[in-house]
């Protein structure tokens, strides 16, 4: 892909969930090399969280939207995101290995930031703690704030607080307002 491939979102079909279970198998392929077992039990595993996950999104983010990620009209990840009265929240976004650290994640969040701004409403969601995207959400210039022992919260709004420290610094929270 080049970097000024055009980056499109298009609603989400039935026919797509085989590329969806594909995005989502490669995000978790490092929990997968830690177990001990066959690649079919992986793929077991896997098709198995997919299908749960797409239950629980379409049950509890009903009023979500579900996009596919395209790059140059190739389908490369996909979006899914709730406008909500006072923030539009990230429910997942994931991208096929090959087109992380591209350029097209930023793409597809800089118009989510620009239109939180003109409405004047945050943009929030979950990310694991132990997940490389945390340095993306960090640059974006969203806040992360510890949720669990699982997650950090991410949280963005037009005037950022002062202090956004990295979640690889010392300090454990950010300071400034949440």
């Amino acid at each position: 892909m080049t970097a000024g491939a055009d980056i499109q979102l298009r609603p989400v079909t039935e026919e797509d969930r085989p590329f969806l279970e594909r995005v989502y198998c490669t995000t978790r392929e490092h929990e997968m090399a830690l177990v001990p077992w066959t690649d079919e039990q992986k793929l077991a595993f896997l098709r198995q969280q997919f299908d749960a996950q797409w239950v629980h999104y379409n049950i509890h983010y009903a009023s979500g939207v579900h996009s596919l990620i395209l790059a140059g009209g190739t389908p490369v990840g996909r979006l899914f995101i709730e406008r909500r009265a006072s923030e539009i929240l990230i429910v997942d976004i994931a991208l096929l290995r090959e087109y992380r650290n591209s350029g097209v994640g930023t793409r597809v969040i800089e118009p989510i930031l620009a239109e939180a701004a003109l409405n004047g409403k945050a943009v929030t969601g979950l990310v694991e703690r132990w997940n490389p995207s945390c340095r993306f959400w960090h640059r974006m210039g969203f806040c992360l704030t510890p949720q669990d022992e699982l997650y950090y919260r991410i949280e963005w709004r037009l005037t950022a607080p002062a202090a956004n420290p990295s979640p690889d610094s010392s300090r454990k929270t950010p300071t400034g307002p949440a």
